[in-house]
């Protein structure tokens, strides 16, 4: 119970500092300069604060062909490839398990006008 008592005031404390805390722009320009010079990353990265962005930052190659280098910049946009069938799986498991979906139902069910 004695732990109980400490935890919840220092989890409480910590939480209200974090939110506090102002966005260290030198830090995480630090941390992508050294990313983007090592060639570790690719991406980019949009921090906003009540729907206003106050960071903005992009790194990498969008495109490598050869000697061919295009640089990223806040605008590039990113193939995602076959990530997004993972979690698209998962979803519509989730969805199996909670009884809103059965596995044999058809696809024309949702969207009868789909040819095939």
């Amino acid at each position: 119970m004695k732990e109980f008592v400490v935890v919840i005031p220092l989890s409480l404390l910590i939480c209200f500092h974090a939110f506090s805390q102002s966005l260290n722009v030198k830090k995480l320009d630090s941390l992508f300069n050294i990313l983007d010079s090592h060639g570790l990353a690719t991406g980019s990265l949009a921090v906003s604060i009540n729907g206003e962005p106050v960071y903005e930052r992009a790194i990498g190659f969008a495109m490598l062909e050869g000697d061919k280098k295009i640089s990223t910049d806040i605008n590039t946009r990113y193939r995602i490839g076959s990530v997004s069938k993972m979690f698209t799986a998962v979803m519509i498991f989730q969805l199996i398990d909670e009884k809103k979906l059965d596995l044999n139902e058809k696809l024309a069910t949702f969207f009868p006008g789909l040819p095939n």
